[in-house]
């Protein structure tokens, strides 16, 4: 402390070092998820009325678990969690500044470790349980890259489907050997009509982009163009359908008479009203169907 107090730096001894790191859990518990919750600074969450119930059974909780591990604190905690928070009421959390800047957050340590010792001590924490699983929905980076497939634009939710989640769509969606439909094709495919079924497509939605994971390539059709005629490869020969292929998934969109309109490395399909991005030569998004459409 003397070392500190030579430096300018205030400190502050504590008899007990047990409590005081409760009660810094205490504060920890609310203003970090809290502030994720708002997107916004403690002063927001400290001006509603509405939370201060909220901030007494999250502390309430937290006190609880303290109490049992033999670490009793005092009743007006809650009190002074809020009383020491108007004096940083300006700042964000490092929770906070974590999600927005993309990084894990450490809800697990904080609301998270309450639920687990709340679990093991058979103590409820029922509003840590729900803080601790929202801002993990929250703050959970979206899986991106080869094998997983983004459907958004004028949806209602936006989604990603894996290979998994793509090869369990109903059988009826299918096509076993593309080949019969496409000369010069081999694998297995789903069909474009399958995909679309599963966000809500907004309405007045007509026209659907499908994107190359690297951005460089895009062709867009009118949804029943491609719901007609699209296909996405996405297996041969019982592996996923190798880069060197066009994989992991392929656009093809045999009977539209363009050969162009296929996407290799197909990584986004963007639902939108009226045309969207297309790269290819010399074409409009709303090529002349063939005689068989």
């Amino acid at each position: 402390a003397a070392l500190f107090k030579q430096a300018g730096l205030p400190c502050h001894m504590v008899d007990d070092i047990r409590r005081a790191k409760w009660e810094k859990m205490c504060w920890n518990c609310v203003f970090n998820p809290l502030t994720v919750l708002i997107n916004d600074r403690i002063a927001k969450a400290l001006d509603h009325p509405e939370m201060l119930p909220v901030i007494r059974q999250i502390v309430g909780e937290v006190a609880a678990v303290a109490a049992t591990l033999k670490v009793p604190l005092s009743e007006d905690i809650a009190d002074k969690v809020v009383r020491w928070s108007q004096e940083i009421r300006d700042i964000h959390t490092s929770m906070y500044d974590d999600w927005k800047a993309g990084r894990p957050t450490e809800i697990d340590t904080l609301n998270g470790h309450i639920v687990k010792l709340g679990h093991e001590l058979g103590i409820p924490v029922p509003v840590n349980e729900a803080l601790t699983a929202t801002i993990k929905v929250i703050t959970e980076r979206e899986r991106s890259g080869p094998g997983i497939l983004r459907i958004d634009g004028d949806v209602i939710q936006p989604i990603q489907l894996g290979l998994d989640a793509i090869a369990k769509l109903p059988a009826e969606h299918h096509v076993p050997d593309v080949s019969k439909f496409a000369s010069g094709f081999k694998g297995k495919g789903v069909r474009v009509k399958g995909l679309l079924e599963v966000p809500a497509m907004a309405i007045g939605a007509d026209h659907v982009t499908f994107h190359s994971l690297d951005g460089k390539f895009a062709a867009c059709l009118t949804i029943p163009q491609a719901v007609e005629h699209g296909i996405l490869i996405y297996e041969l020969d019982g592996a996923v359908l190798p880069e060197q292929k066009g994989g992991p998934f392929r656009l093809i969109a045999p009977g539209l008479g363009d050969l162009c309109a296929n996407v290799k490395g197909v990584g986004r399909i963007q639902v939108s009203k009226g045309p969207g991005r297309d790269t290819r030569p010399s074409l409009n998004c709303d090529p002349k169907p063939s005689p068989s459409s």
